[in-house]
């Protein structure tokens, strides 16, 4: 298998997690998913490796997007909770 499709397989796999869960995968539960979008967020910081692929990279981007509320940073979720007070 290529790595696109790799990458492709790993992606589907994740957004059926989500679809399923409502959350991203923990280590201790799926060590290779949870690894694999945890490396994908730094990837795509420094257009690493396969995310020098402008394909994969909007893929990426479409995705976060779209499940954005699961890839809030700590900070942002403690300031949208005290909002809610």
């Amino acid at each position: 298998m290529l790595n696109k499709e790799i990458w492709n397989n790993n992606l589907s796999k994740l957004n059926d997690f989500i679809k399923k869960n409502n959350r991203l995968p923990l280590q201790k539960e799926n060590k290779y998913l949870n690894g694999w979008w945890t490396n994908n967020i730094r990837r795509h910081k420094i257009y690493d490796r396969i995310m020098k692929k402008q394909n994969i990279r909007n893929k990426w981007e479409i995705f976060v997007e779209t499940n954005k509320e699961l890839f809030l940073d700590d900070d942002v979720i403690w300031k949208n909770k005290l909002t809610e007070l």
